[in-house]
């Protein structure tokens, strides 16, 4: 059994590339959590306060969380640019469409 995961995306009100961020995950289709960002505790928590950042909860059988910083980070996951396992059980505000990773490549398959 998948457990579903849901990414947060820390944003400051009124930044460009945090909106940029929040258009490429709504059109990936990519649940998340919108929550305003506190520089402070972002370097604590995950060793950089640049917005957006995101956090894409690890996997129970890694349990790495895998951290993007930046709107380039951000679009290279929606590409499908990191490793499967991230992608596995994440949430989708549609269940229709699936990535899989095939020799390097994202293969989009609709359900």
């Amino acid at each position: 059994m998948l457990v579903e995961r849901v990414i947060y995306l820390y944003v400051e009100k009124g930044n460009r590339e945090c909106e940029e961020a929040a258009k490429l995950l709504n059109e990936a289709n990519f649940r998340y959590t919108e929550v305003e960002a506190c520089p402070g505790g972002l370097l604590l928590a995950y060793g950089a306060s640049d917005v957006p950042l995101a956090v894409v909860p690890g996997p129970a059988i890694w349990g790495e969380d895998l951290i993007l910083v930046g709107i380039e980070q951000i679009r290279k996951f929606v590409e499908g640019e990191y490793p499967s396992i991230f992608y596995s059980g994440l949430k989708r505000s549609d269940a229709r469409e699936k990535r899989k990773r095939v020799d390097g490549y994202v293969q989009k398959t609709i359900q």
